[in-house]
């Protein structure tokens, strides 16, 4: 993903959180593909590593603390500074908490 199009999300992710939501699940798609056809190539890694994140973010500003606990998961998966990402990763699950204790 360029600057260009990582800019724009992050403003989408401020301001029209669906939007962005739905440009993050679409350039999953892209990430994956990349990331199949050569599983350990650390910018393909990084790019659905950054891509989970920022999915994490906008899902958890939408409130859905489920999506948002997976995606935070999957980014573990997608590592490639794994001490750094699994404690962002954890960060995001700490967020997850006080949303699903509001669940009824």
């Amino acid at each position: 993903m360029g600057t260009r199009s990582r800019q724009r999300i992050v403003k989408e992710v401020q301001h029209r959180p669906t939007l962005a939501e739905n440009r993050l699940l679409e350039q999953e798609a892209i990430h994956q593909s990349a990331r199949k056809a050569n599983p350990r190539h650390p910018d393909f890694r990084q790019a659905l590593c950054n891509n989970r994140a920022m999915l994490t973010e906008t899902l958890l500003g939408l409130g859905d603390h489920a999506a948002a606990a997976d995606t935070a998961a999957q980014r573990i998966q997608a590592a490639t500074d794994p001490a750094n990402d699994v404690y962002n990763a954890a960060c995001f699950l700490s967020r997850c908490a006080p949303l699903a204790k509001q669940d009824p």
